[in-house]
């Protein structure tokens, strides 16, 4: 609401999700809140057109369902053509696991991945999410950006050139809402092992991962999203471009469909 105040070019479309959760950015700013239906692909079609026109269209819908349905809109329209527009995905990876394996978004980072002129982050509460979404107006490009569900914890950022003497033999990097694991398990044990929450799988900060990386007796990668799909593959090609030998150990999801009650 505060940038739609600041900012008349903001434009919020959502797929006939968010009921309650938009209620007040509706009745402040009527003309610019469009609910489209369950619609993903032809959100995306307005929002380029939207996007032709001056406006910087906002699109919103559960993450499982936002670039599956509509990949080759978003493909064409914000990459191709280059309409900008900022896609937000909700509930990133098993967060919505209790509504059943349709609901299970681990792909949806490496389906915006493939569309190289977008940029693509996965913040972790609601701080870093504002500061994401000031980046994405500010940016040129589109932006996809991944959140968790309502009421996740801040969490403080961890990625900064650390003296070496003082570093733990053991480094955990992770995005998203797996960051919110880790941030409790580091107020626990403080010491135990150092970490990176990265808010961005494009751009990364490929010097600063690198000189955190190198030189640890391991390197472990949390995740939520397939091996194939998320921070994981991006890093293992960050270390081959660069020709790092450090070998890096992953946790995350297994590369099938999750049909189990994960309740």
């Amino acid at each position: 609401e505060l940038i739609a105040s600041l900012d008349d070019s903001l434009v919020f479309l959502t797929a006939d999700l968010g009921f309650g959760v938009f209620d007040s950015f509706k009745e402040r700013f009527p003309s610019r809140y469009i609910n489209v239906g369950i619609a993903e692909a032809g959100m995306v079609g307005l929002a380029a057109g939207l996007a032709k026109e001056g406006f910087t269209p906002v699109v919103y819908s559960i993450a499982s369902f936002m670039n599956s349905r509509a990949y080759e809109q978003i493909r064409v329209l914000a990459g191709y053509n280059e309409c900008k527009m900022i896609i937000v995905g909700a509930g990133g990876g098993l967060i919505y696991s209790r509504s059943g394996p349709t609901h299970h978004a681990l792909d949806d980072l490496g389906l915006a991945l493939l569309v190289p002129t977008l940029n693509v982050s996965a913040p972790a509460g609601p701080k870093e999410l504002k500061h994401v979404l000031r980046r994405a107006f500010d940016s040129q490009a589109s932006t996809y950006i991944q959140i968790g569900k309502f009421g996740e914890q801040d969490i403080e950022s961890s990625l900064r050139a650390d003296d070496r003497s003082s570093r733990s033999d053991y480094l955990v990097i992770s995005t998203g809402n797996a960051s919110q694991v880790v941030n409790q398990a580091k107020i626990d044990e403080p010491k135990l092992f150092d970490w990176i929450h990265l808010t961005y799988l494009r751009p990364l900060e490929d010097s600063k991962i690198i000189d955190q990386i190198q030189g640890r007796k391991k390197v472990i990668v949390l995740e939520d999203s397939w091996e194939n799909a998320g921070i994981y593959n991006e890093l293992v090609l960050l270390l081959q471009r660069n020709r790092i030998q450090e070998t890096i150990t992953r946790l995350g999801p297994p590369f099938r469909f999750i049909v189990e009650n994960l309740n």
